[in-house]
């Protein structure tokens, strides 16, 4: 099965999102995820983006 997720986060609380970093990097370590890409900017092909 695959999925894909597309974010946009605006970070508020660096502390926070260092833990979240650890915990969500072990779980994506645990059932084998794969980061396709991370970070960069982003260039609409359509349409507007609204963050």
């Amino acid at each position: 099965m695959s999925a894909y997720i597309i974010a946009d986060v605006t970070v508020t609380d660096e502390a926070q999102m260092k833990v979240y970093r650890e915990w969500s990097t072990r779980a994506m370590q645990e059932f084998g995820a794969e980061v396709l890409v991370r970070g960069g900017r982003i260039e609409p092909l359509e349409g507007g983006w609204h963050p």
